[in-house]
């Protein structure tokens, strides 16, 4: 049994001498990373690379800065030409306006010019009229005086009508 117990304990040493064994060579292989690392200059490349890391985010910022400027820019220029345009179309309108009412104005002086023209012509035509009436007038008058004064006074009287 000590035989027995004795072959255990050397298996259980050899096993744990094993583990030993392994967990040393692992720590030399790190260790001969950690040296390969010093050799191929690895904090110099570290330090060189968390510069890099720097300089990208700076010039992100940078970038993202001047994407912001660009989009306000480009707004304040939509901004512009929107202003712009409505201007344009208020001028436009303006003129418009403006040309209406000089339309306008010469309408209306062309129809009071016209209600002129039309009030004279109305009292050359009423003159006209009176005038036809007048005559219309005188000879009746001298056919109906005429022949009763004829019968009043027995004369044959010529009228003159005018």
């Amino acid at each position: 049994m000590l035989r027995e117990q004795t072959a255990a304990d050397e298996s259980s040493c050899n096993s744990k001498i094993l583990k030993v064994q392994d967990s040393i060579h692992q720590f030399d292989n790190v260790d001969n990373e950690i040296k390969a690392y010093h050799l191929s200059g690895g904090d110099d490349r570290l330090a060189a690379s968390h510069k890099a890391v720097k300089d990208a985010d700076k010039k992100i910022a940078d970038l993202d800065d001047e994407v912001l400027n660009l989009s306000m820019a480009i707004s304040e220029a939509e901004t512009n030409m929107a202003n712009m345009r409505q201007l344009e179309r208020n001028v436009g309108d303006n003129l418009r306006y403006r040309e209406m009412k000089r339309d306008v104005a010469k309408m209306r002086a062309r129809i009071s010019e016209m209600e002129k023209e039309n009030a004279e012509t109305e009292v050359e035509q009423y003159q006209e009229q009176a005038e036809k009436l007048r005559k219309a007038n005188n000879k009746w008058t001298a056919e109906v005086v005429l022949p009763s004064e004829e019968l009043l006074t027995g004369s044959k009287r010529r009228w003159v009508v005018r």
